[in-house]
């Protein structure tokens, strides 16, 4: 049985080619998306901002 031998230079070109490929990734979502999009609200703050529930007016007749 032979080991396999590791050459010292393929860590380096594996961190070179991740890197090369992030800023790949990086560049074209830039490209993609000129601008950053507001983000979206909060969740639960469309029930902060109104209610959810709808109480009669007083001047109406229960119905029944």
């Amino acid at each position: 049985m032979t080991p396999l031998h590791r050459e010292p230079g393929w860590a380096q070109r594996a961190v070179q080619a991740r890197d090369a490929l992030d800023a790949e990734r990086r560049r074209r979502r830039e490209a993609a998306v000129p601008v950053t999009p507001k983000p979206p609200p909060r969740l639960g703050a469309s029930f902060r901002e109104r209610n959810v529930f709808v109480l009669p007016e007083d001047d109406e007749e229960p119905q029944g």
